[in-house]
């Protein structure tokens, strides 16, 4: 006999709570062995949140559908992430959301990553979560919290040739660059304290970068910055 996987279709009736059973078509929570369905004409968006840690076999957002991953939350797919709708992950300063998928994964997600306010041992050290992120169309996204000086914006990058950081402009006088590297970790700072959205793919390969010893240089360091280049 075939075992049949646990349907997970989303319906949203009672209230956005993934873990309620009742958002559920056929009254089940999804689990590790469920392909799960959201769709745009459930009556509520799926949240994961109060500390929950949501698994899946498949997942498929359609067009129009949304799901949030808050804070202090994960999900977890152990086959493929298909996106086509809306998928945003949450963080505070002390909680972060965390998307894995083990498959393969198609579609852009949001990871609105909390960054710290700048001034004295204020700035944060940050790695993009998700891939093919322009450098020049995050820091426009975000120009509401990014901390500016003049042309200047609070995102920087680390030479250990003169152990010198360098910070992007959009005057083309400082540093310029095109996407995120994946697994390397830049500075950056907000006004406030607030979250900047980064959009991008989610990786699901392993990632290489390259550490280099420049400590034989006259101002040259060993320290290399690197960072975490998955959404988890």
């Amino acid at each position: 006999t075939v075992e049949e996987r646990p349907s997970g279709q989303w319906t949203g009736t009672v209230d956005s709570d993934w873990s309620n059973a009742s958002n559920w078509q056929d009254g089940n929570v999804p689990d590790k062995d469920s392909d799960v369905t959201l769709t745009s004409s459930a009556s509520n968006h799926a949240d994961i949140s109060s500390a929950y840690d949501a698994l899946v076999k498949d997942i498929t957002i359609e067009a129009g559908a949304q799901l949030s991953i808050n804070q202090s939350t994960s999900l977890t797919v152990y086959g493929d992430f298909t996106n086509n709708g809306d998928v945003e992950l949450h963080s505070e300063s002390d909680g972060y959301a965390s998307l894995i998928v083990v498959g393969t994964s198609t579609g852009d997600v949001t990871y609105n990553r909390y960054v710290n306010v700048a001034g004295e041992n204020g700035w944060d050290l940050v790695g993009s979560p998700v891939g093919g992120q322009s450098i020049s169309d995050f820091v426009t996204a975000n120009s509401a919290v990014i901390a500016t000086s003049g042309s200047f914006s609070a995102v920087g990058t680390y030479d250990n040739g003169d152990d010198e950081w360098e910070n992007y402009s959009n005057s083309g006088t400082g540093w310029q660059a095109g996407d995120f590297e994946l697994g390397t970790g830049y500075q950056m700072a907000t006004t406030t304290g607030a979250t900047m959205a980064f959009t991008g793919t989610v990786t699901t390969d392993a990632q290489t970068t390259s550490v280099v010893n420049n400590d034989y240089m006259l101002n040259g360091r060993r320290w290399n910055l690197v960072s975490n280049p998955f959404p988890s």
